[in-house]
């Protein structure tokens, strides 16, 4: 979970999230949700955003993310939006629909205030 605020996360585990194809939802619900922190930070959002308009880019995004010469993903480890990306050509971790939802809420503006800053 993001390390934002000074409210701790209240939300759904990560796995149960996956699990239930809830996390595309659940991103959206706890971004500046007042009672909990964000699930995502200023980071991995613009990592998200930057995926979910381009999936295709898959690849790019990852060898961008990783050192010169690191296995693929090595440097997201830890990273729940780097696990989105690495798994999105063999065990998707989110769904198109999903994939659908997020474009449509950044391209709606409601994280531009974090991705901003």
């Amino acid at each position: 979970m993001a390390q934002q605020g000074l409210k701790p996360y209240t939300g759904p585990s990560v796995q149960e999230m996956i699990a239930n194809h809830t996390l595309a939802d659940n991103i959206i619900k706890y971004h500046n949700n007042p009672d909990s922190d964000a699930i995502l930070d200023r980071d991995n959002l613009a990592t998200l955003l930057r995926f979910v308009n381009h999936p295709e880019d898959r690849d790019q995004i990852l060898k961008d993310k990783d050192a010169s010469g690191a296995a693929e993903g090595k440097d997201f480890r830890g990273s729940l939006t780097g696990y989105i990306v690495l798994k999105h050509n063999d065990e998707p971790v989110l769904t198109d629909d999903e994939i659908e939802k997020l474009k449509t809420w950044f391209d709606s503006g409601a994280a531009d205030e974090v991705l901003n800053h």
